[in-house]
């Protein structure tokens, strides 16, 4: 698995437009302002704060959560209530340099930025050189992180992330907007890729050799599209 597979999307230009992760057809009809961008970042961001702050108080695990790609870190609220009050630690890895900007000046918001540990690489390379040390990790979180890949490096990440369920309660989380959720006819999507849930359950099961069970936490609207919590665990 290298960096390399991946059809590369230049993050460092995407994340600095002016409404980055509005939807294609919204944008491309001029239907996106400001004021409604920032309400439904606000939205979601809530959403998840709630449910991912729920869902690591179940999970009941004091070890390391990994958190696969910072971008605009609007669904990543949650990281000081768990950090402060639940006694977890978290460790970003990215590979965008305006992404890891974005983190250092949001954690230095938090007063967190000696707690967290960041890494400015890709998270291919950060599992090929062992920069991830999957012995402490108890869970994965990755926002709209999948949908943002290729096939072949979607299918490779889910793999590794399969195997990583091998031991009993680990656990990964995903938002991810599923392909059976969004009718292709209504929503356009640019940059990412709606995968159906079967689509996902393949790698993850191939890397985990055994079934998985993946569990919809919540759902919750962002413009026209529709986002789910998953929660992934092995059966």
């Amino acid at each position: 698995m290298r960096c390399e597979l991946k059809a590369l999307i230049d993050w460092n230009s995407v994340l600095t437009d002016e409404f980055p992760l509005a939807p294609k057809d919204l944008m491309e009809k001029g239907l996106v302002k400001k004021k409604e961008y920032g309400d439904q970042n606000r939205s979601l961001a809530g959403f998840v704060h709630r449910t991912m702050k729920a869902e690591l108080l179940r999970l009941n695990r004091p070890g390391r959560i990994e958190v696969l790609g910072f971008g605009l870190g609007r669904d990543l609220g949650w990281i000081p209530s768990v950090i402060r009050h639940l006694g977890y630690r978290v460790a970003i890895t990215d590979g965008s340099a305006v992404a890891c900007a974005n983190a250092r000046q949001r954690l230095r918001h938090w007063r967190l930025l000696r707690r967290v540990e960041m890494r400015h690489l890709c998270v291919e390379e950060a599992w090929e050189t062992g920069q991830i040390d999957e012995a402490e990790v108890v869970a994965y979180y990755g926002g709209q992180f999948i949908q943002v890949q290729d096939l072949d490096t979607m299918w490779a990440m889910l793999a590794n992330l399969g195997a990583f369920l091998a031991l009993p309660g680990r656990a990964i989380y995903l938002l991810h907007a599923r392909g059976e959720d969004n009718d292709s006819e209504e929503v356009r999507w640019g940059k990412s890729t709606p995968y159906f849930e079967d689509d996902l359950r393949a790698p993850l099961e191939e890397g985990l050799s055994g079934q998985v069970k993946i569990h919809v936490v919540e759902q919750h609207m962002y413009f026209h599209q529709k986002y789910s919590l998953l929660r992934i665990r092995a059966a």
